[in-house]
């Protein structure tokens, strides 16, 4: 008994190894994927741009007419994004927390744009968040992607996906492709529903 003791004590004392961690998390109609898991020491997120780094979403948050000059610039430098990169953070570098809370900061990781840009991850971290608004109570997984190109900060990548919409594996391309709604094929029913939704918005 004392023995049994002393090794729970002793494993208290100096930490008992991270479990494995997986999490994908996607949207209904493919947009932007985060394909996120831990493998030996280390932790991988492959992002995936579905439709082409230009559809990335890379302008989040408040901001002002005064802003723009800023915005598009940031908008610049993750469209030299790789369609699909894989990231990697060693797991000292990152912090697991309850259910999908995580935060990983710091990595010796470089990676490479479409022309050549090297891209160095700095921060990936993740966000719960639930809404209790006009559409009911909503719980979301926001996923935050920081990284420098060709060593100018600033850019990142922000999803918001409902939490149903993130499982704890590492889904599979085919997989993703089964678990997900193809776009409309006419671009017109697209710009119908974006037209309606601005005109519910100038109410």
């Amino acid at each position: 008994m004392k023995t049994l003791v002393s090794v729970v004590l002793l494993s208290l004392f100096i930490g008992l190894p991270a479990k494995a961690f997986q999490l994908t998390c996607y949207t209904e109609y493919l947009t932007t994927t985060f394909v996120i898991w831990t493998e030996n020491e280390d932790l991988y997120a492959r992002v995936i741009h579905h439709n082409g780094a230009e559809y990335a979403p890379a302008i989040v948050g408040i901001y002002t007419p005064k802003d723009i000059p800023i915005l598009e610039r940031r908008a610049n430098l993750v469209k030299q994004m790789q369609n699909e990169t894989t990231f990697r953070w060693k797991k000292e570098k990152c912090k697991f927390r309850e259910g999908n809370r995580f935060e990983c900061f710091g990595t010796d990781d470089i990676q490479y744009g479409r022309g050549g840009e090297k891209i160095e991850p700095f921060a990936l971290y993740s966000t719960e968040v639930a809404e209790n608004g006009i559409a009911g109570k909503l719980n979301y997984l926001w996923l935050r992607l920081t990284f420098d190109v060709d060593g100018e900060s600033g850019p990142a990548v922000e999803m918001e996906y409902p939490t149903f919409q993130c499982v704890n594996r590492k889904l599979t391309d085919k997989e993703l492709i089964e678990r997900t709604r193809k776009p409309p094929r006419s671009s017109s029913k697209m710009e119908s529903r974006f037209s309606d939704i601005h005109r519910l918005g100038a109410r």
